[in-house]
């Protein structure tokens, strides 16, 4: 049963950093009067990937982890 908790908690927590991403480049660029998509990716450069990669590999650890909480004999 911890399986299955621990890989959803990884799951939420990847779901929280990359929305952060977003989060992040919007509030950078909230001040800006003129909005396009051409701005809101150029605050997403100024993020950078270093939400992306720790995101990434939550993911998989969940996904693992869940995985592993079905198979009784592990």
């Amino acid at each position: 049963m911890w399986k299955k908790t621990l890989g959803s908690v990884f799951i939420i927590a990847s779901a929280i950093l990359y929305s952060s991403m977003y989060i992040s480049a919007a509030i950078y660029g909230s001040a800006i009067t003129s909005k396009s998509k051409e701005i809101f990716s150029t605050y997403l450069g100024f993020i950078g990937n270093g939400l992306i990669i720790p995101s990434i590999i939550l993911f998989i650890l969940g996904c693992v982890f869940i995985l592993l909480s079905k198979n009784k004999d592990y």
